[in-house]
């Protein structure tokens, strides 16, 4: 059996709690338009499309980019948009420097922190999208994109080879532009609570299937479930869905927003704990006060669909020392104030995505 480890920390933390509500996206503008509100986070409802077509004209890739999203069914109700001036020869670094803006400002403002990344133009320089995997990962996002127009099957698996980030989505489509797959993915994904769904045979509103042949497609399923995987949108019985739910490294994208779930919301239950409470006592009921804090994250998560049950009661363990054997074993940890030995084992919903049906024929003379 394989485990894996998530580390969670409340101590010497970067951004202030409860600022991620892992259904956010930010799009990340970089046309020209004179009239385009620029290099100012502009936050939106998703019943006001008005709002953004006072700020970005209609023919613009960030309203284009907004209407996709909000077409689907159902949507965020709250995102930004941010349109980033760049100059005459674009920088690799234009649009990480643009996320480290948009986080400014939200913190400035005591806003919520996105956690989607959409872009309105993609590969426009060389290595670019590799850049903002790299600052989408430290920030703990998830970029969701797609090719440029006129890219191969086979230069979109080497785009993402290239970045191989579990936190880097593609959604492989050979009219990109017209189309935008990535904001309606996004659209439909983040209206979806946490644990809710998978990306795979999702119909995405107003996306048509794009037309990569079976060599294209054999280009892309060769790189299922590793690194180099995108998720084509194709038409498969005639309906036009996404085939697949996998970042660029292989993983799922659905299991990579449940574990960042998992991480931030028991962070913020012992943070909520500290706050409420005049003191947690180096006790073992002072210890039990940490673990009913953390078992309601993990009830929640149960009844979310990110951790399995078992006859009703959620598939989980806490386990956390006691008094006595820290005495024995880790003194340290009481003349530091530090309890570093809480370990927590949980069993992750996943989605069945893939069948294989073997029907018998059994000849026999009838009765």
């Amino acid at each position: 059996m394989s485990f894996e480890r998530i580390h969670v920390s409340v101590i010497d933390n970067t951004r202030p709690f409860a600022t991620t509500p892992f259904n956010i996206p930010v799009i990340i503008g970089t046309s020209n338009d004179p009239e385009a509100v620029k290099d100012t986070l502009k936050k939106y409802s998703s019943d006001d499309i008005t709002a953004v077509a006072a700020d970005f004209p209609t023919d613009t890739p960030e309203y284009e980019t907004v209407v996709a999203m909000l077409a689907q069914d159902p949507h965020p109700e709250l995102f930004y948009v941010y349109s980033k001036t760049r100059s005459a020869t674009p920088l690799v670094t234009d649009l990480s420097d643009a996320l480290v803006e948009i986080i400014a400002a939200c913190e400035t403002a005591g806003e919520p922190l996105p956690y989607f990344v959409l872009l309105t133009e993609h590969e426009e320089v060389a290595g670019d999208l590799a850049e903002l995997a790299d600052s989408v990962s430290a920030q703990m996002m998830i970029l969701a994109t797609t090719n440029a127009l006129g890219k191969t099957a086979s230069q979109i698996v080497a785009s993402s080879v290239a970045i191989n980030s579990d936190r880097v989505v593609i959604i492989a489509h050979d009219d990109p532009d017209e189309q935008r797959p990535d904001a309606a993915l996004v659209g439909y994904w983040a209206g979806m609570e946490v644990g809710s769904l998978t990306l795979d045979t999702k119909p995405l509103n107003g996306v048509a299937a794009a037309l990569w042949t079976s060599g294209d497609m054999a280009t892309f399923m060769a790189k299922k479930g590793i690194a180099g995987a995108v998720i084509p949108y194709v038409n498969q019985a005639g309906v036009p869905v996404t085939v697949g739910s996998w970042t660029t490294n292989g993983t799922y994208a659905d299991m990579r927003r449940a574990k960042d779930w998992l991480k931030t919301t028991i962070e913020e239950a012992i943070f909520s704990l500290k706050l409420h409470n005049t003191k947690i006592p180096q006790t073992d009921h002072g210890a039990h006060m940490v673990q009913s804090a953390i078992e309601g994250v993990l009830n929640r998560a149960s009844s979310q669909q990110i951790l399995q049950q078992r006859a009703g009661v959620g598939r989980w363990e806490v386990d956390i020392p006691t008094l006595d054997w820290l005495t024995k074993n880790d003194p340290t940890a009481l003349y530091t104030r530090h309890l570093r030995t809480i370990r927590i084992r949980v069993w992750p919903v996943g989605a069945w995505e893939e069948f294989t049906i073997i029907v018998y024929l059994s000849w026999e003379a009838a009765e």
